[in-house]
């Protein structure tokens, strides 16, 4: 299989430019993805190609290929609308794992000394048995 290389060639006030290292050149006008309008430069900036279809991951943006050669094929984009509200709740969803990642793995100085004051005491207590009666 052919590696295929996406690269940003030009923004512009209407559209964005995307060469691929096989010598085609994509220009995606604003009013037909709208959603590029919402990207930064950073995430328009890192696109891939998988040989199927052009990604910006961090924008959560796919078109494929055959669609983009082929425009008379293709329905009507996602509405901008619908692509925010997802883009938004996926970062919440982000945020909320990150928060509580850091949460599991800070060690406050509390934490530190009730743990050093239970390792004195013999660690963590047993859980008692249970006695069931016949």
């Amino acid at each position: 299989m052919i590696c295929i290389e996406a690269k940003l060639a030009a923004v512009s006030r209407d559209s964005i430019t995307v060469e691929l290292n096989t010598g085609e050149k994509f220009v995606l006008p604003f009013d037909r993805y709208g959603y590029f309008r919402f990207c930064s430069i950073a995430e328009l900036e890192h696109v891939t190609c998988d040989g199927f279809a052009l990604e910006w991951p961090e924008a959560m943006i796919d078109l494929e290929l055959d669609l983009l050669r082929h425009p008379e094929k293709e329905g009507t984009p996602t509405p901008v609308d619908k692509w925010l509200a997802f883009r938004e709740a996926f970062r919440k969803k982000a945020a909320i794992r990150e928060n509580a990642f850091r949460a599991a793995h800070t060690k406050s100085i509390r934490k530190a000394a009730s743990s050093r004051m239970n390792g004195t005491k013999g660690g963590r207590p047993r859980k008692k048995q249970e006695t069931v009666l016949a």
